[in-house]
């Protein structure tokens, strides 16, 4: 919506966790959402466990994807899926 705030990735350092740097972002930003801007929702996309703390609302959200059965639908699914393969493949050789 043109009304919502999308953070994607907060960084983390376990060094920094006694000062809480991702509540203080989270208290900036809600302070900026109730201040008066063209924002009014906050969505943390990934739901990140640190906050849990915040008591936000969660929404299951679902992608799907559809491609045309013409040659470039065609080769649009395999690319994706290839891709997938070949991240899981680089994922368990990289752990184990």
């Amino acid at each position: 919506s043109q009304h919502s705030l999308f953070i994607l990735k907060v960084a983390y350092n376990d060094d920094l966790r006694k000062y809480g740097p991702g509540n203080i972002l989270m208290l900036n930003l809600l302070e900026l959402l109730s201040g008066g801007s063209a924002f009014r929702e906050l969505n943390l996309v990934t739901a990140p466990v640190w906050a849990d703390r915040w008591h936000l609302n969660k929404r299951s959200v679902f992608a799907m994807q559809h491609f045309n059965r013409n040659v470039a639908g065609r080769l649009s699914k395999a690319m994706m899926y290839s891709r997938r393969i070949l991240k899981d493949v680089i994922r368990a050789e990289t752990n184990g």
